[in-house]
């Protein structure tokens, strides 16, 4: 018999009490414990050396259970961000140096996503020969994001969204009572499975071992994928009250505007607080073809870089 799924998904309008029910009906029974025992065997699996299929098992062992044999339930909550139309979203570059002109940004494509050619290795929502575009909507989570050391050269992208834009959200917040989610154990259940997600996708990899963002890469694309979304927001490793946005490369410049870019320098040592970020403003650099650029020091720079990144006005960020 052919093997039934089904979504815990949340809703945002009339039905949500409903649906709050009937997750309610799936979950009140659940083994929890059960649960953290399949996480548990999940966090020592060898990666390294698991195939595709293996992976996927295990994933579904943490994220679905089934019922009766044949359905199975998906417990990651569907849930969507809506981001309108004129929203600015932020993606930073690691670069050589930041004299104009410069041979790193000589085409306008070296400010979106890197061609495919580039992209050797896994990306924590992407297979390698897979290019997506990691943005924040929140300048400081960017360049956190980065990894950056002080004296560090950047370039920081701006861009602003043509049209409503919906993007999955992966380890949401689980509202649950708004979701007419009350059953005491439903919740438990849930915010394991969320705690899951978010430790995951907040995991620092270090350099060499790529290959660990199997995890989520396949968590986005198998759980998360819809033609209704254009990307997916998850939770920021650096900045914890910010999330990231990734947007799949398909038809993202139908979607999004290139408003401009900053080249500059990174200057914060021991940071603690993103938004105490310093970085030395070098260049602004505007559209459409990005081949127009200003000394910041100048007057035109800084009327540029008033107009297109005021985000930075009155504090110590840039000089």
């Amino acid at each position: 018999m052919k093997e039934t799924i089904i979504f815990a998904k949340l809703l945002n309008d009339e039905a949500r009490a409903l649906n709050g029910k009937n997750i309610d009906k799936l979950l009140a029974n659940v083994d929890i414990n059960r649960l953290k025992e399949h996480i548990r065997d999940f966090k020592k699996l060898d990666m390294q050396n698991l195939t595709d299929k293996e992976l996927e098992t295990g994933i579904d062992n943490v994220l679905a259970f089934k019922v009766d044999g044949e359905v199975k339930v998906i417990t990651t909550l569907s849930e969507y961000t809506l981001y309108k139309a004129g929203t600015k979203f932020y993606r930073v570059r690691k670069l050589e140096n930041t004299e104009m002109p410069n041979r790193q940004l000589k085409n306008v494509s070296a400010y979106w996503n890197p061609p495919k050619k580039y992209v050797t290795r896994y990306g924590r929502l992407n297979k390698p020969k897979e290019s997506l575009l990691y943005t924040a909507v929140n300048p400081y989570t960017a360049v956190c994001e980065t990894h950056l050391q002080p004296g560090d050269f950047f370039m920081l992208c701006k861009y602003e969204a043509t049209k409503p834009l919906k993007v999955a959200w992966i380890g949401g917040n689980g509202n649950y009572s708004f979701n007419g989610i009350r059953n005491k154990n439903s919740i438990e259940y849930l915010e394991t499975v969320r705690r899951f997600l978010v430790d995951e996708f907040t995991r620092v990899i270090p350099e060499g071992q790529e290959h660990l963002y199997r995890t989520t890469e396949m968590i986005a694309k198998k759980y998360y994928n819809s033609p209704d979304y254009v990307g997916w927001r998850y939770p920021s490793i650096k900045n914890g009250y910010e999330d990231n946005i990734c947007f799949n490369s398909n038809q993202i410049m139908y979607n999004l505007r290139l408003v401009g870019a900053i080249t500059g320098v990174f200057n914060e040592e021991n940071e603690t607080d993103p938004h105490n970020t310093k970085i030395s403003v070098d260049y602004v650099i505007i559209g459409p073809d990005m081949d127009c650029y200003y000394q910041y020091e100048s007057k035109k720079g800084e009327e540029y870089f008033e107009r297109f990144f005021s985000e930075f006005r009155g504090g110590d960020d840039c000089h």
